[in-house]
């Protein structure tokens, strides 16, 4: 039996072959969401006559996006330990 090389064990970890994939998954995650929530949040406050600012939009967006993030990296950070 011949033991791998250290290049082959070098690519087995996905933090050294796709970076752009938890960039990607930040976004999908994270970002998709938040835009999801916050339109359909202003969609339902206009509807009922009461339209929000857009600070108010902006700020909630970022909460949720924020809160997704840091499940997304707690969860990324466990499955790369295991």
């Amino acid at each position: 039996m011949t033991a791998s090389l250290a290049l082959d064990d070098a690519t087995t970890r996905t933090e050294t072959r796709y970076p752009a994939a938890k960039l990607t998954g930040i976004v999908l995650i994270a970002l998709l969401p938040a835009v999801f929530w916050t339109a359909l949040l202003a969609l339902v406050s206009n509807a009922i006559g009461m339209a929000l600012s857009s600070a108010v939009l902006i700020v909630t967006a970022a909460a949720i996006a924020l809160f997704l993030t840091v499940v997304y990296a707690a969860m990324a950070t466990r499955a790369a330990s295991e």
